[in-house]
């Protein structure tokens, strides 16, 4: 199954500007304080988290940070490769070293 931050993320990505700005905007409001999950705990997590409108915020920012990266095709194949080693398929297909790396890298800047 897919991962929820995934299907969250995927199903908002789909959506239009305002529910993108609106999301981006809620993140930032979690992040601030403090309230968003760990990359490294979500990525494999098929579970809503409490309380659960934080995944459409995060799941979203994190979506649109990979497609934007790399394309839908190669979010598409992270996806199934995930399972088998989130580390590893952030290597593989973005280059990037680990889930802590991509926390950093998606996180709004200040």
């Amino acid at each position: 199954s897919i991962p929820r931050w995934a299907d969250e993320g995927a199903a908002v990505f789909n959506e239009g500007d305002w529910e993108h700005s609106h999301q981006t905007k809620m993140f930032k409001q979690f992040v601030d304080n403090k309230q968003h999950l760990d990359t490294k705990l979500m990525l494999p997590s098929i579970d809503y988290p409490k309380p659960p409108h934080i995944i459409y915020a995060q799941g979203y920012v994190m979506t649109d940070y990979l497609v934007k990266r790399g394309g839908k095709r190669i979010f598409i194949k992270f996806l199934e490769d995930g399972p088998k080693g989130w580390d590893v398929a952030l290597k593989k297909h973005y280059g990037i070293k680990d889930a802590a790396t991509l926390h950093t890298a998606y996180l709004p800047k200040k």
